[in-house]
């Protein structure tokens, strides 16, 4: 579901893929003063939400969401509803009887079931991520909203319409796990959620406030790339900062493409990989396996996020969504003589991770980008003598 809907929830509302801990609103089981969730508060952003007497979604940060018979308009988007059929900027996708997606846009699928529900909730998702789900029998904080399910899947992310609360997820790159603190009334006011990757965990926190009560502190929101000390241009991505740029310091084993200053300026030197584990400034260091596959993940799985995270000139379908600006700077191939053959500029970003292959001492885990080519994997073995683009993370 993440690989079709990224393009509308990206377009439509946030700018930048969310997990399904960022929801919109509840109506107090049983009525009476409805409870609606105001904000939602992670270590890197904060969500604000408004809504109509309807207790539909009105407002989620700066866009806006009106409803009209058969059209629901956010920002400047429209999605015009036909039966069980939505359509939007010419890609349809389908909803079953109780108004949530089956089929997602761009599937070219027909009358096939990409998407399975069970007592209100998405249990499978069946688009080639394999993701599966777990839920509590405890209310989740959207589970009265009044704005069409499909709507909320498309806004918020793809259990955002859920009756219950997810309590485990498996990906493609991570399991996740999820514990819950629960208000008097039993609404969710704070998830701890624990991403299990191969080789580490990752934790964070997301807390709910809703109207009339208490709120949390407001976290900084997530920045576009920016300088930092020493002039390093830098971008936070989820949890994890990263330079902006390839980088581009003379040490070790490390050239231009084809010897030439100029295709160091513009994408950065290439390294082999024992230069390349030394070579990241001081608070800095080359990322592995795992921290480019948490950065993969944030960017909506490897399927779509090699499009996501290129820059928006050089490639044929650089999107450039998070200002990773990543560059089909090329690489130096080793020819096992000792040589080698510059190959790949301007089609291909070739990225060093920090992990070794462990079935030989001579090759490492590398990061292939293809021009033409909207996925991304961190699982191609390189020969540690080739010479590859480096791109740092901060400690």
């Amino acid at each position: 579901m993440k690989k079709q809907l990224a393009k509308f929830a990206q377009a439509a509302v946030l700018g930048f893929a969310i997990t399904f801990t960022l929801n919109a609103c509840e109506e107090k089981a049983g009525g009476g003063g409805g409870k609606l969730l105001e904000t939602i508060t992670d270590q890197s952003s904060t969500r604000k939400f408004e809504y109509d007497k309807q207790n539909r979604i009105v407002k989620i940060d700066d866009k806006t969401i009106t409803y009209a018979d058969n059209l629901i308009t956010v920002g400047n988007r429209k999605f015009a509803i036909n039966g069980k059929t939505i359509t939007a900027d010419g890609e349809s996708f389908t909803i079953n009887g109780d108004g949530y997606i089956v089929i997602p846009p761009g599937s070219g699928c027909d009358g096939c079931e990409f998407f399975v529900y069970k007592d209100g909730n998405l249990t499978a998702d069946n688009s080639g991520q394999g993701i599966g789900y777990e839920y509590d029998n405890k209310k989740s904080p959207f589970s009265g909203c009044t704005s069409p399910k499909w709507l909320m899947q498309i806004l918020l992310g793809d259990v955002s319409a859920s009756k219950n609360n997810v309590v485990k997820s498996d990906h493609e790159n991570a399991t996740y796990t999820y514990k819950y603190e629960y208000d008097s009334d039993g609404f969710p006011v704070k998830v701890t959620e624990t991403a299990q990757y191969e080789e580490s965990n990752e934790t964070k926190t997301t807390r709910y406030a809703y109207r009339g009560e208490p709120q949390t502190a407001t976290a900084p929101a997530e920045q576009p790339a920016e300088k930092a000390s020493g002039g390093i241009k830098t971008v936070k991505i989820g949890s994890q900062t990263w330079m902006a740029e390839n980088l581009n310091i003379e040490t070790g084993n490390s050239r231009c493409y084809k010897d030439e200053e100029a295709n160091c300026k513009k994408y950065g030197r290439l390294y082999d990989y024992e230069t390349a584990i030394k070579a990241c400034p001081s608070g800095w260091k080359l990322p592995s396996k795992d921290e480019w596959n948490k950065l993969l993940t944030a960017a909506g799985g490897e399927k779509t996020a090699g499009k996501k995270l290129k820059s928006k000139s050089g490639w044929a379908n650089g999107t450039d969504d998070f200002g990773f600006s990543a560059l089909p700077g090329g690489l130096v191939e080793f020819d096992g003589d000792g040589g080698g053959t510059f190959e790949a500029i301007g089609s291909q970003a070739a990225l060093w991770t920090a992990t070794a292959y462990a079935e030989s001492d001579f090759e490492a885990y590398g990061l292939r980008i293809s021009n033409d080519d909207d996925s991304v994997s961190s699982s191609a073995i390189q020969n540690k003598g080739e010479l590859l683009s480096v791109r740092c993370i901060q400690n």
